[in-house]
């Protein structure tokens, strides 16, 4: 969805030189040259220990601040220019996204933002008076109607995220989740916006996140808190329970699995896989070097770790829908 490119944009100052991402076990970085074809200039990442930062809606997330800043540091110096400006990349588990249905869309930003708000408000475990909202418009519904697709974050753990960045000597223009911009990598692949409904599945450290996709409009999101094979499998029976009983729809035509975990977690991969080409009953793929739109060097061919990042620096330079936001 070309909106998601600018899913953020109440985090947004400026288009950055760089993206971070900082996961519950490593923090990522890359950079791209700019031009028609972008193209890596330099990447880094260093692991986290345990329990350095534990991603969460509404506790404390960067709990051993000072790891985190050191590794921050780190890839930081692995890029080839010293940057000012980063995008972030925060895990999925920090915040809310929900699809908001209109099937008379307010007149003007004031009243949308009113009652996306009041929907919102609902459905969260804290109060948005102490919150960070960014809505774009997704797919319409109807003459008048259309859905909105909302990303909600409280203020505090914003600034965690944001303060480490700081310490470490760059200032974030934009905060946004890995599973989203991992779609904006999807979709910077033409074939992508060819498909009728496709489905990703991310898996990463402690959560793993579903999403439902129209061609270029996100129909469906969950992220659920867990990386159990169980749990996995079961998340994947309600998706497609939900994807036929209440989207109505009428077979997904591509699924992908991206996976960022190892080890035992690593293991629900590969549950997922199975239970993923057993529901619906086509190939899973993973996403391809060839699918980041970008130039790699050789020496940087490993770059699937990275593609969450990559996304949020072509969907800034890609993005031609300017979503409207509210704090």
């Amino acid at each position: 969805m070309r909106a998601l490119r600018r899913l953020s944009q109440s985090f947004a100052i400026a288009a950055p030189q760089a993206a971070i991402e900082i996961a519950v076990d490593r923090v990522s970085a890359v950079m791209l040259r700019r031009g028609p074809k972008p193209e890596v200039l330099g990447c880094g990442s260093e692991a986290l220990p345990t329990g350095a930062v534990v991603a969460g809606v509404s506790n404390r997330n960067i709990v051993d601040r000072q790891v985190v800043i050191d590794a921050m540091r780190a890839v930081l110096e692995r890029l080839p220019k010293k940057v000012s400006k980063v995008g972030l990349i925060v895990p999925d588990m920090v915040a809310r996204v929900s699809i908001i249905k209109f099937d008379q869309t307010p007149n003007n930003h004031s009243d949308l933002d009113k009652m996306i708000r009041w929907r919102i408000s609902r459905s969260v475990p804290f109060t948005l008076a102490n919150a960070q909202l960014s809505h774009t418009p997704g797919a319409a519904v109807s003459t008048n109607g259309r859905e909105f697709v909302a990303v909600v974050m409280r203020r505090d753990i914003t600034e965690e995220y944001e303060g480490v960045c700081l310490a470490a000597g760059v200032r974030p223009g934009i905060v946004d989740l890995a599973s989203l911009n991992l779609i904006n990598v999807l979709l910077a692949n033409r074939n992508a916006l060819q498909l009728e409904d496709w489905l990703v599945l991310h898996t990463a450290p402690g959560y793993n996140s579903i999403a439902i996709m129209r061609g270029e409009a996100l129909l469906f999101f969950r992220t659920f808190g867990s990386a159990r094979s169980g749990d996995v499998a079961e998340l994947v029976h309600q998706t497609g329970m939900y994807y036929e009983d209440r989207l109505k729809g009428k077979g997904i035509s591509k699924v992908i699995l991206e996976s960022s975990v190892d080890g035992d977690e690593g293991v629900a991969a590969g549950i997922a896989r199975r239970c993923l080409t057993e529901r619906f009953e086509v190939p899973v793929l993973e996403v391809a070097t060839s699918e980041l739109g970008v130039r790699i060097p050789v020496e940087l061919s490993s770059m699937r770790m990275f593609a969450a990042p990559v996304g949020l620096l072509i969907r800034e330079r890609q993005s031609v829908i300017q979503g409207h936001a509210s704090n």
